[in-house]
Formats: C-alpha cells, sequence, structure tokens
C-alpha cells in the first residue's frame, strides 16, 4: 500500500527504502515505515466467490482490522506513525489511522500532494 500511496499522491518514490537507505536518497527506512505504519490496520484474505461457468473463483479482499502496526524492518519494533516530513501521529481510540494520512496528505502545508496532483 505504501509504495502506491507515495507514488500516487506525492509524487514520490520511496519503495527502496523497504529494506535500506541509500546515502544519496532523503528518505531513510525509518521513514518508509512511518508511512507504512498508516496501514497497519489493513488485512488481506483470498474469498471463494461463485463464478458465471460454475466454478469457483478466488478474489482477494483487503479489510480493515480493529487493531494491529506494522514492523520497522531495521529496528524489528513496531512503526512509529509518521507521515513523511512529518510529525509522529497519535491516535485516539477509535480513529482511523488512514484519515490522520489524507488529513496531512491534502494539508495546505504538504508541498507533496499538490505537486504530485498537479
Amino acid at each position: 500500500f505504501v509504495d502506491d500511496t507515495a507514488q500516487v499522491f506525492l509524487g514520490l518514490r520511496i519503495a527502496c527504502a523497504n529494506c535500506h537507505h541509500h546515502p544519496y536518497e532523503k528518505w531513510s527506512q525509518d521513514d518508509y515505515w512511518g508511512l507504512a505504519a498508516f496501514f497497519g490496520r489493513l488485512g488481506k484474505k483470498q474469498v471463494s466467490v461463485p463464478s458465471t461457468t460454475n466454478n469457483q473463483r478466488n478474489l482477494q479482499v483487503i479489510f480493515t482490522r480493529p487493531d494491529g502496526n506494522v514492523t520497522n524492518k531495521r529496528t524489528n519494533k513496531p512503526a512509529v506513525l509518521k507521515p513523511l516530513d512529518g510529525e509522529p501521529v497519535v491516535l485516539e481510540r477509535g480513529d482511523d489511522p488512514r484519515q490522520k494520512l489524507v488529513d496531512w496528505m491534502v494539508d495546505v502545508k504538504n508541498p507533496f500532494f499538490a505537486r504530485a496532483v498537479a
């Protein structure tokens, strides 16, 4: 989720930071995993559904879990919710981290979204 979100909505390619930090790139592994943490509650599963040819067809379903996180591969600890070039985000009970991410994306102080959309 994080690679597509960064490229489509922010105009940034940060996939390499998943595993390592290039000395000439701005984004670190902590930046990558901070952004990935916004998607920690998402899950994926395969679901069989009937098809028109009397066979079963498998679909991938994406769903929201009540809780969850991602592990920062560099630290092997739960990643801290943190938008790129932003401050860590604290969630209140019942908050959806993806909504906090969207709020940050469309904030007038965020230089990435406007440039990517234009």
